[in-house]
């Protein structure tokens, strides 16, 4: 093989690759069409750590001041002329903090409470003398429904979807659709209750939907002296785990693969181990290819392409003693006429050559092997 046909071959080989390459990109471009789409990719910032931000935010600007609260104690330390906004799940709460929660209410305070989910316990609402059964039908669907307050000066239009209906013999307001009451209002000695079936219609995700804001709004309008609320955050037990597998999942997962792989390691194998194979004794060939695998990938392609070069001279000189004498343009008349090799290879030959790259690098060997094959042919012949 010869380097420039080597050479030539391979540019027409990337021109013909180009080519297909922009005319399938011509065609794709005349087929797709673009189209823009809006994605939800989930909240940011402070609105991703707090579910409550567009409330308290709306309740601020209509002249509410708000308060977001994350620890038990901070709830024995209410005013008495507040509005309390506390969602489920609450397991958290003792004994103790119920009963505090309950003397805040009737001191003058408005709890605003989400029931708990059918099947778990929720002995705040019990306390409260508020009972909760299964809906008639199931309204999880999402379908809103229209409702009057009496102090709203419109109806509203809301989507309060739970499983669940709400009962209180001494609610004085409410909200009931076909199947459910799933809001109820009653007071609590000088206070007031505000009992829900769900709270997700005031969360970031909702309140922007149907009447939601005026819904809350009008919530805390049950109670009109009242100029602060409070929003209790994340009132669940606090786990480790829980927290581990929200934020760390992915160091989880690769801790259990790399234990995974340790066990696996140093777990005995059933049955005899296997003999070690017997040592094999390489030709004298493998290490010279080993040898020059690592020349090359230490960047010894120069080095090695001009030591078959050197030893090619040496190959041409013992069989033409005078051709070390000739000069250059002679030595190359005679490559051409013996070798019958183009006139820029003579060049590979007679001058060191560049060969960083493994393209030109196989074309230089390629083309020193074609002479010593030459030279051979010649030997055999003057032999016989």
């Amino acid at each position: 093989m010869r380097i420039a046909s080597s050479i030539g071959k391979r540019f027409s080989l990337y021109a013909i690759a180009l080519a297909l390459l922009g005319g399938a990109s011509i065609w794709l471009l005349d087929r797709v069409e673009f189209e823009s789409r809006t994605v939800h990719t989930g909240y940011r910032g402070e609105a991703r750590r707090n579910p409550w931000l567009a409330a308290e935010r709306l309740l601020d600007r209509m002249g509410i001041e708000v308060h977001h609260l994350k620890a038990v104690p901070e709830l024995h330390a209410l005013p008495a002329r507040a509005m309390l906004v506390l969602a489920a799940p609450r397991a958290i709460l003792s004994a103790h903090d119920r009963e505090r929660l309950l003397v805040w209410t009737r001191s003058g305070g408005h709890l605003v409470i989400e029931s708990e989910r059918l099947g778990t316990a929720d002995p705040l609402l019990d306390d409260l003398k508020v009972a909760r059964r299964k809906a008639k039908t199931s309204n999880e669907s999402g379908d809103p429904f229209v409702f009057t307050l009496a102090q709203a000066p419109d109806p509203i239009k809301a989507q309060l979807s739970a499983p669940l209906s709400l009962e209180a013999a001494q609610a004085t307001a409410g909200a009931r659709n076909s199947s459910a009451t799933l809001l109820l209002h009653f007071p609590q000695g000088k206070g007031r209750v505000t009992a829900l079936a769900t709270l997700s219609f005031a969360r970031n995700r909702h309140i922007g939907e149907f009447n939601h804001a005026e819904l809350l709004w009008q919530i805390a309008r049950f109670d009109p002296r009242m100029r602060t609320a409070y929003f209790f955050d994340g009132p669940s037990k606090l786990s480790l785990f829980d927290w581990l597998r929200e934020h760390a999942w992915t160091a989880l997962a690769g801790l259990a693969l790399l234990l995974t792989l340790w066990l696996w390691r140093i777990v005995p194998r059933f049955g005899a181990r296997a003999p070690d194979p017997e040592p094999v004794r390489r030709r004298l060939l493998d290490h010279l290819r080993a040898s020059g695998r690592f020349a090359w990938s230490r960047g010894g392609g120069d080095a090695l392409a001009e030591a078959a070069r050197e030893a090619l001279l040496r190959r041409i000189a013992r069989s033409q003693p005078d051709f070390a004498g000739l000069l250059s343009a002679e030595q190359e008349k005679r490559l051409i006429a013996q070798f019958n090799i183009k006139p820029t290879e003579t060049r590979f030959i007679l001058y060191p050559q560049a060969a960083r790259r493994p393209d030109v690098f196989s074309g230089l060997i390629g083309l020193y092997q074609y002479i010593h094959e030459q030279l051979r042919h010649r030997s055999g012949k003057e032999k016989q």
